[in-house]
């Protein structure tokens, strides 16, 4: 009896903790068509103009940390969607630990145009000690509990920019997780210096939700002024998000 009893109680907890969890509907009720027609098709929905105005404004009152870029000029700043409905009936946690999953990342590939092949995006994937000891650490073990704040570092050998050094942090925040990354050493192509230390940065608030996980923040790029010149930044991060995004819902699966 003490076993069903138990049993039942643990069945009953599940579906509580389920029933706090909000609908994307109520976290952004106001979406535009615009941006709801390129989630169902990609995802992943990109402005690649915020300076001009977001696009996804969450409901008042839905708790969101405040995201956009503080400080800094900025040369592109990028609102980002991003929705995963494979991934409902997920908890913050299951987000913890696929987020610190790298070795997965590592060989994942995106179809490149002028190659007209699948290209690797990250050759490489690990964590390191911290920003002075770059010595390599195995992948965290899966918690069964996040905990409420966390710095990693991680090192990312990336197809065209090559080795790439970056310093995360991850906390708690109302009903999900908020995730800030930048780079702490410069980010070169071909040996040109195009984005300087804190130049990148990433900060998204991420929530399980009812029918899915729901990605929502801003990618600030502080770059030198020939870039453009070097980079085609918009398709640069589009490979990007796009195989991060796919990483994250197979750990999710």
């Amino acid at each position: 009896m003490k076993q069903i009893t138990t049993f039942a109680f643990c069945i009953f907890l599940a579906h509580s903790i389920f029933a706090q969890q909000r609908t994307m509907e109520a976290v952004f009720p106001r979406l535009p068509q615009e941006v709801i027609s390129q989630i169902e098709k990609d995802k992943i929905y990109l402005n690649m103009n915020a300076k001009s105005g977001f696009k996804a404004r969450s409901a008042d009152g839905a708790g969101l940390p405040s995201l956009f870029p503080a400080g800094g000029s900025f040369k592109y700043i990028i609102e980002t969607l991003i929705y995963i409905p494979e991934a409902k009936n997920k908890t913050v946690t299951d987000i913890y630990n696929a987020l610190k999953d790298l070795d997965s990342l590592r060989g994942r590939t995106y179809y490149s145009e002028s190659r007209k092949k699948n290209i690797a995006l990250f050759s490489d994937a690990f964590r390191i000690v911290s920003d002075k000891n770059f010595r390599k650490l195995p992948d965290n073990m899966p918690v069964t509990k996040m905990p409420d704040n966390e710095i990693r570092y991680m090192r990312l050998t990336d197809n065209n920019f090559g080795n790439c050094y970056y310093r995360a942090y991850v906390q708690k925040y109302g009903y999900g997780i908020q995730f800030s990354l930048t780079n702490f050493k410069t980010i070169d192509f071909i040996f040109i210096p195009v984005i300087k230390n804190d130049g990148l940065s990433i900060n998204y608030y991420i929530e399980p939700l009812q029918d899915g996980v729901v990605f929502y923040g801003f990618i600030g790029v502080h770059a030198a002024s020939y870039i453009d010149n070097v980079v085609d930044v918009p398709s640069a991060i589009l490979k990007r998000v796009g195989v991060i995004n796919q990483w994250i819902i197979d750990g999710l699966k």
